[in-house]
């Protein structure tokens, strides 16, 4: 993948993040900020090119569904099954690493 990803306006735009640290209860900068770096290397180590490629685009670059499946060539309906399955690995995974630490 050669877009590199940051912890500041992709992960702090990712949906749900706001909502998914107010549901563990964190409340101070550094378990945030630990939290984007868990998600960060989450989204670069465990998720398909093309889940990668569909989260940067709708989240980091703010991108619909239809724009992001003309770029890629894909239908619509596949880049809305990649965002969701990519927005549920990461739910999974960050329940893991965190619950688990």
């Amino acid at each position: 993948m050669s877009t590199k990803l940051s912890l500041n306006e992709f992960t702090e735009s990712l949906a749900g993040m706001i909502e998914y640290s107010k549901s563990l209860q964190i409340t101070n900068e550094k378990e945030y900020k630990k939290l984007l770096r868990i998600l960060s290397k989450i989204i670069s180590g465990e998720l398909t090119c093309r889940q990668q490629q569909c989260i940067i685009m709708r989240y980091y670059k703010n991108l619909t569904v239809t724009e992001i499946a003309y770029q890629l060539g894909i239908g619509k309906s596949t880049v809305s099954r990649h965002i969701k399955k990519a927005k549920f690995r990461l739910y999974k995974l960050l329940d893991y690493y965190v619950l688990s630490k």
